[in-house]
């Protein structure tokens, strides 16, 4: 943005590195930018040809360029030595809040963990930015940089600490365009509950030496941005329940068995519906 990129905690590590890549041929050459001294500079050989060349930073030593490959220049023409090339990395602040179902996600064990996550993807050029939900505050904010560009933009929940929010990305946006820093963007998740009971043949499947491990699987995989949630039947009782989340959509219905614990139900997915609207 202008200013010379830094980092925090280098003395021989580069704060990142200029990337050639020849268009036709495939070369890649790597050039790294020395951790200190003002301009932030480098240098290096490659091959004659056009390139494309990128730069991304170092993230292991706290550089203020993201660790994603910026795309700086479409075609550059080497024949010949080329010097003082200038490229300037544009960033913008993107901010704002989630929800689920108009409600503050919460976790169950986390302390400095995320409870979620919010991911920028760039339609075009394939860039990815993963930014944190931090585990504790209301509302549940995040912050963070993306290059320019137009985003498609999902969230996702952290199931190890028992976040609230699905495992599974659900999309929030699906092109949000960034020209500048981005503050008080809201997305709120939405899940529905689905639940039932299971039969085979029209009675109760059963498993030989189940306890705690489920004696089944139901599937709910969303025919349009592919989610796919799985909830188990439990082990014991009658009749063979399941209970869970999914996010709005159409979904293709499985049932398969367990074959560890002796399930009745064939270990093999039998598809129970086809388009299984839930709104």
């Amino acid at each position: 943005n202008g200013t010379v990129p830094t980092a925090t905690s280098c003395s021989t590590s580069p704060r990142g590195f200029v990337v050639f890549t020849e268009t036709t041929r495939g070369y890649t050459f790597t050039h790294a930018i020395p951790c200190m001294g003002s301009p932030a500079t480098f240098t290096g050989l490659v091959y004659p040809g056009t390139y494309r060349v990128t730069v991304y930073g170092n993230t292991s030593v706290g550089s203020t360029l993201p660790g994603a490959s910026q795309v700086v220049q479409d075609a550059l023409v080497v024949n010949g030595n080329v010097a003082n090339l200038t490229y300037d990395v544009r960033t913008f602040t993107v901010s704002g809040t989630v929800t689920q179902n108009g409600t503050v996600p919460t976790a169950t064990s986390c302390s400095t963990s995320p409870r979620g996550f919010v991911v920028f993807t760039e339609t075009t050029r394939g860039y990815t930015f993963t930014h944190a939900i931090p585990c504790m505050g209301s509302p549940a904010t995040f912050t963070g940089l993306v290059y320019p560009g137009t985003y498609r933009v999902t969230v996702y929940g952290n199931t190890s600490v028992g976040s609230t929010l699905p495992g599974a990305s659900q999309v929030v946006a699906r092109t949000l365009a960034v020209n500048g820093n981005l503050t008080g963007l809201n997305y709120d998740v939405i899940t529905r509950t689905v639940s039932g009971t299971v039969t085979q043949n029209g009675t109760v499947p059963t498993a030989s030496s189940c306890s705690t491990s489920p004696r089944g699987f139901v599937v709910f995989t969303e025919l349009v941005d592919g989610h796919t949630f799985t909830h188990a039947i439990p082990c014991m009782g009658s009749p063979a329940t399941f209970t869970g989340m999914v996010f709005p959509g159409t979904y293709r219905v499985t049932v398969y068995g367990n074959t560890s614990v002796g399930s009745s139900l064939p270990g093999a997915s039998q598809i129970v519906a086809d388009r299984l609207q839930v709104p």
